[in-house]
């Protein structure tokens, strides 16, 4: 199952050919900051994603960049974020999967980050991304010939929620990457009927909710060390908004 509200799915593929073969997850540096365990590492859904994903095959024909990016000693700079998990697969494609917290401009900012480092040390060209359908258009911004204005503009739409890191890095740096929304249309149209279907049912599902909800709160304080009551406590203020994400 894949959670929209939480997870990107972002694919690279590499210019060059690759005989390493590898799933490597990267959490934006966002994560790495603690306590945000309820972001779940769903590393399967590359596989049943690629499977509708135009993406580019590559046969072996060198081992100039397989030996520059090796799986085992590859190590991500702590700046950027944190490598979550490594998977070795029967493909000569490298995937490589980030996620991401939607709307958050530090985590998009990092996830730009994130595919100008890889960009520039393997050479990616192209991105493969969860919510959209086919190729990316961006000449309204990449027609905005004044580079710093450009970055003003993008930014801006950064901090409302428009447009994600992926975006940024590829307005930013025409012709270096190619945006590609992963979408098959019927299942995403699917999946947005069902949501919207179940809105109906929303009062009589919340009145449940809010009963199991306080029956788990009281087992808390008898379940709970100290400790983890403390820092649970911490997470439900930063998710209300009663305390802001530098002190969650």
């Amino acid at each position: 199952m894949l959670d929209a509200g939480n997870n990107k799915y972002i694919f690279f593929n590499f210019k060059k050919p690759l005989k390493v073969i590898a799933v490597i997850t990267l959490w934006s540096f966002l994560f790495t900051l603690g306590g945000l365990s309820s972001f779940v590492d769903q590393v399967w859904a590359v596989s049943s994603l690629l499977e509708r994903t135009n993406v580019r095959s590559f046969e072996t024909s060198s081992s100039d960049v397989s030996e520059k990016f090796d799986i085992n000693t590859f190590i991500l700079p702590s700046c950027f974020g944190t490598i979550r998990e490594k998977h070795i697969a029967d493909t000569n494609k490298i995937i490589i999967h980030v996620q991401d917290a939607h709307c958050n401009y530090e985590a998009q900012n990092k996830i730009a980050d994130i595919i100008s480092f890889f960009e520039s040390e393997f050479q990616i060209d192209m991105i493969n991304l969860e919510g959209g359908i086919g190729k990316y258009e961006l000449s309204i911004f990449t027609d905005i010939e004044d580079t710093a204005i450009r970055k003003k503009v993008i930014n801006k739409f950064i901090q409302s929620g428009l447009v994600s890191g992926a975006e940024e890095f590829a307005a930013n740096n025409t012709k270096k990457v190619e945006l590609w929304g992963i979408e098959d249309i019927d299942l995403y149209l699917g999946n947005l009927k069902a949501y919207r279907d179940s809105l109906s049912y929303k009062e009589e599902v919340d009145i449940h909710i809010k009963t199991l909800t306080h029956i788990i709160e009281n087992l808390k304080r008898y379940i709970y060390s100290d400790e983890l009551l403390e820092l649970d406590n911490c997470y439900k203020g930063y998710k209300s908004g009663e305390i802001d994400f530098k002190q969650y």
